[in-house]
């Protein structure tokens, strides 16, 4: 609560609920704003990462869209975009080789481990956001780029 004010019992409820609702609206922009940060970073973490074939298409050919938008909700995937969206199943998981000689080719492991590290580092974020909100009196975003 940024400014303290007088109030009656009788407007003690309106004026909790106008407070609130500040702080939610604080906090909920922070969260868009991490949202699309970690959504960029976490697709460069992959392209980064990613295993270069001959072609030296699949590694281009992460992207990130929103996937659910409303007034509570905010979602983006990070995805592979067609034809490559195939690959990333063989290259994560152990699978049989083709062919008569049989075995199993070993999985090169890209994906999980960014997914990992960018939900610690946007969970430590959301934390961040919301003891620092500028409802709390905190008020520094420093951490989070605007985009």
């Amino acid at each position: 609560m940024s400014d303290y004010k007088k109030v009656g019992i009788d407007r003690l409820g309106d004026a909790l609920s106008k407070e609130l609702s500040t702080y939610s609206a604080d906090v909920q922009m922070g969260v868009r704003l991490l949202v699309d940060e970690k959504a960029e970073e976490l697709k460069n973490e992959i392209k980064k990462n990613a295993p270069v074939g001959r072609r030296k298409k699949y590694r281009k050919s992460f992207r990130v869209k929103i996937t659910n938008e409303t007034f509570r909700f905010y979602e983006k995937t990070v995805y592979a975009a067609k034809p490559e969206y195939r690959l990333t199943h063989l290259l994560e998981k152990t699978r049989k080789k083709r062919g008569k000689k049989g075995g199993t080719v070993q999985p090169k492991v890209h994906i999980a481990p960014a997914t990992e590290k960018i939900h610690a580092e946007f969970e430590s974020g959301i934390k961040k956001l919301i003891k620092s909100s500028e409802a709390m009196g905190g008020g520094d975003l420093s951490g989070i780029k605007r985009i």
